[in-house]
């Protein structure tokens, strides 16, 4: 089991308290490790990585996992069952 954390820094370099538990916010998560993060134009931050399964989990702005996002905020593949391809 891996615990993410994630942290929203100010221009300063301080901690964002707007953000998750002062600045911060973590979860558990079997599946993931953090390999790469976007934020969408709705302001909504993606976290995406994993092995052997491509986890993705779904923040809102202030750090709160958004539950609306695949099953309760993640959506998992397992890329040895996808019948996808990789572009």
């Amino acid at each position: 089991t891996t615990t993410a954390v994630i942290a929203k820094l100010n221009a300063n370099g301080t901690l964002d308290p707007s953000f998750g538990n002062g600045g911060k916010t973590s979860f558990v998560n079997a599946n993931l490790w953090v390999q790469d993060i976007a934020v969408q134009a709705d302001q909504k931050i993606i976290l995406a990585g994993g092995e052997p399964k491509f986890t993705a989990v779904r923040l809102h702005s202030n750090g709160s996992i958004d539950t609306s996002f695949g099953v309760n905020g993640t959506a998992t593949v397992n890329p040895s069952s996808s019948s996808g391809g990789r572009g």
